[in-house]
């Protein structure tokens, strides 16, 4: 999977954001970074095919020369995936992204669960893998109904990838340095500590990218819209920053808060070694709305130089931690503690970038995110001393989620948050529902 994301992250990293970033993309442009991408997919492919043995050699694993092989043949699906995906980004239709996600999802979920069942062991894992990505990009070839022109310009093609390339290598250091985290710690530290490292990072992983993602989807497009409206464009800003913490923060503070039962009840026991890192690879996810915000205003006015030049500088950091951390003190605490210091610096860095560029300065940006974490914080207070009740720990979790959320949600009401103000109208009007324009109207 290490060298699967790589390739992944070359094919898809700088192609679909060229196009979106482009105010005037058209049929041409489309083609052309669509034939970029399955050249440069099929070369990769190549690659990963004759290196395979080598890799096999390498983790001394000889079943990773087929699955290798077979997993690779996501790489130039992925490469029209991210076009179509940039097109329906563009357009801002979203219903489609969630059929062919929820297509994808729930067939190939049917796939792996019935093949593992069926005794085919790591078969059953690349067949769920692959199966959800070609799912995905059938059923966004159905609803997009978008057939590509069999022409080709050297000259747009230059132009875009004079955005993309940076996109493109700013995605690929991010994507080795992490996999090269796991890397070193599955070699220093053996196979079982990198599971409970892993798994560590698995959760508070699994929250942000859902919401983050949703976020950073719509967000791009709509900012690169109006990249020529720096006061809009702030405004844009400050409400993703205030609605990614609000909704991010108590999730992942919850999480923290309530760790040792959660551990216990969802994954046993015997995987309690993995709670301290739960907690604090939560921290790193913490700051990702923030993160987020500025790498998309960053690019939508079209400065991927200024993405790159951050991420080149963090990555530096990360693997200079990451060695002194591993071969220096042998500890995978220091190891997870290492990578909250770099994405701390990262998150500095482009807040300063963010206020050179945008005029989004750092007391707004501390005023946007403050009320958030204070109120997040909290309610974790609340949720982890309920830990101490002597009773059945999935009872315990239960209360801890229940009780998390009412405290959250009141403290929200009666410090009257913006965030929640406007995810509550939102939803008023969406789903049409009274009460919740009583509740607005008393806050």
């Amino acid at each position: 999977m290490i060298f699967i994301s790589l390739c992944d992250a070359l094919v898809t990293g700088g192609f679909g954001n060229s196009l979106i970033q482009k105010k005037d993309a058209d049929d041409i442009d489309f083609a052309t970074m669509l034939y970029c991408g399955l050249i440069l997919s099929t070369v990769l492919y190549c690659l990963l095919y004759f290196c395979s043995p080598f890799i096999a050699t390498f983790y001394d694993n000889g079943i990773l020369v087929p699955v290798i092989r077979v997993l690779a043949i996501r790489i130039p699906i992925s490469g029209v995936n991210s076009i179509q995906q940039a097109r329906i980004q563009k357009k801002m239709d979203f219903k489609k992204f969630f059929f062919a996600t929820l297509g994808g999802t729930i067939i190939s979920a049917v796939i792996g669960i019935v093949m593992a069942y069926r005794g085919y062991g790591v078969w059953a894992l690349v067949a769920q893998y692959l199966s959800n990505t070609i799912i995905d990009t059938i059923v966004l070839f159905i609803l997009e109904g978008w057939h590509p022109r069999l022409v080709f310009s050297f000259k747009r093609a230059k132009n875009l990838l004079g955005f993309g390339w940076k996109v493109l290598a700013f995605t690929m250091v991010y994507t080795i340095e992490g996999n090269f985290r796991s890397l070193v710690v599955g070699k220093v530290f053996g196979s079982a500590e990198l599971a409970y490292y892993e798994q560590g990072k698995k959760f508070p992983n699994v929250i942000v990218s859902n919401i983050n993602t949703s976020i950073s989807k719509v967000m791009f497009p709509a900012l690169a819209l109006q990249q020529d409206d720096r006061d809009r464009l702030k405004r844009m800003c400050r409400r993703s920053v205030k609605t990614g913490i609000f909704l991010l923060a108590p999730l992942l503070v919850g999480l923290m808060a309530c760790a040792d039962d959660f551990v216990s009840v969802i994954l046993t026991d015997k995987w309690m070694s993995c709670v301290p890192f739960l907690r604090i690879l939560s921290i790193v996810f913490l700051v990702r709305p923030l993160t987020t915000t500025s790498q998309q205003a960053i690019l939508a006015i079209g400065r991927s130089d200024v993405m790159l030049k951050i991420e080149l500088v963090i990555n530096i950091l990360a693997v200079s931690l990451l060695v002194i951390s591993a071969f220096g003190f042998r500890s995978l605490i220091l190891v997870a503690w290492s990578n909250v210091v770099t994405e701390t610096v990262g998150l500095l860095m482009f807040m300063y970038y963010e206020k050179r560029l945008i005029q989004y300065h750092l007391k707004e940006q501390l005023v946007d995110l403050l009320p958030s974490l204070f109120v997040s914080l909290s309610m974790g207070m609340v949720v982890y001393s309920i830990h101490f009740i002597p009773i059945v720990p999935v009872v315990r979790l239960f209360f801890q989620v229940l009780i998390g959320s009412c405290t959250y949600f009141m403290i929200s009401v009666l410090l009257k948050m913006e965030a929640l103000k406007y995810l509550l109208n939102m939803m008023a009007e969406k789903m049409h529902i009274k009460i919740l324009y009583k509740l607005i109207d008393r806050m």
